[in-house]
């Protein structure tokens, strides 16, 4: 502007030049006695309509000058402003580069990593308003340079176009980053604050399946341990609810180690409880058949009555009345001792993992 400004004013004298050259050269037309009346008309006439040239062109000149000597001050404190707040702008644009590029492996670098970004956050807000005014002096010097030219914009005009939205963009750029920062920072935090009370839910779930009861073989017993299993199934189910909410709420929570870690648990704690609540169920159903079959047996021994022939078996015929009483009862021993193997299985197979006084006490009713 001050190279155009010089220019401006050496054409401005240029033109007065040229102005008093025509009045000099009027005065000598005045003193030439000779010159035929059309002539001198016609001399005066293009005289007149250089004067005029000149005159619009001196009105422009000047009009420029008055608009540069205007723009000087403009230019001169933008340059000054900005002689901090560009190396500022670089400086911020590595620190938020810096930070984005942290990786947040434990709670104490997401605790950390929030309040760089939140400083950083502050210290851009607070360097809104040197932002602004570098914008207002450059727009009003812009407004200025253009003013006696609005069609015919030169290339610094142009140039300080320019560089004004690419300040204002640089500044917004980082904004919008901090902003985004900001909130998938955010969104971390809040996935690990609802995970950390799923896992919670979880440690209660898997301190359960760690330490289960030992199983009564009594059937009222035998139910309620079904009944708590499945109250633990619905404690899976409801943090399985609340897994699937994260999902839907933080858009990253489906590829979260972390998550995928709780869900991993979730699967093991419900399958060792569904595993645990089908043993229970066989344990009851062998219950009622074990109790059916010792009552069984027990009416099957009782119905074989003891002989009490009492006639010596050196008589042929008591002898073969008791090889026929022997012959019949054979079958029947033979069925009893096999219902009696079938039982000791059955009771093998229910008595594992059960309360010790509750597998004797069904055993000496076996026995």
């Amino acid at each position: 502007p001050l190279h155009r400004h010089c220019k401006a004013m050496n054409l401005g004298e240029k033109v007065e030049s040229l102005r008093r050259k025509l009045n000099d050269l009027e005065d000598h037309l005045e003193d030439v006695d000779c010159l035929p009346a059309a002539t001198r008309k016609s001399a005066k006439e293009e005289r007149a309509r250089a004067d005029e040239a000149l005159r619009k062109v001196a009105h422009k000149l000047k009009s420029r000058c008055d608009a540069l000597d205007g723009v000087l001050p403009f230019i001169t404190h933008l340059q000054d402003m900005e002689t901090d707040l560009l190396p500022w702008l670089d400086d911020m644009a590595r620190y938020v580069a810096t930070e984005s590029g942290k990786l947040t492996e434990t709670p104490a670098d997401l605790v950390a990593k929030i309040a760089a970004v939140n400083d950083l956050a502050l210290k851009v807000g607070a360097h809104k308003v040197e932002v602004e005014d570098v914008v207002l002096y450059g727009e009003s010097a812009l407004e200025l340079v253009t003013s006696y030219e609005q069609d015919n914009m030169c290339q610094s005009a142009r140039d300080l176009g320019v560089h004004i939205v690419d300040v204002q963009n640089r500044y917004n750029d980082l904004k919008l980053q901090l902003d985004v920062l900001s909130v998938d920072l955010g969104n971390q935090e809040g996935l690990k604050e609802s995970l950390a009370v799923i896992q919670k839910g979880l440690d209660k779930v898997q301190e359960y399946v760690d330490n289960f009861p030992q199983p009564r073989l009594v059937e009222a017993d035998l139910k309620q341990y079904i009944s708590d299993i499945d109250s633990e199934l619905n404690d899976i189910h409801a943090l399985e609810d609340s897994v699937r909410q994260l999902n839907e709420q933080f858009p990253d929570a489906q590829s979260d180690p972390a998550v995928q870690e709780v869900l991993a648990h979730l699967d093991d704690a419900k399958q060792k409880l569904q595993d645990k609540k089908d043993e229970l169920r066989d344990k009851c159903d062998m219950l009622d058949a074990l109790s059916a079959d010792i009552a069984d047996i027990n009416n099957a021994i009782r119905g074989i009555l003891p002989h009490t022939n009492t006639v010596p078996l050196t008589d042929v015929r008591s002898v073969e009345e008791n090889r026929k009483y022997q012959e019949e009862l054979e079958p029947r021993i033979s069925s009893l001792e096999d219902k009696l193997g079938k039982l000791e299985e059955v009771h093998a197979r229910i008595s594992q993992d059960c309360n010790p006084a509750d597998v004797k006490r069904l055993e000496s009713k076996i026995t």
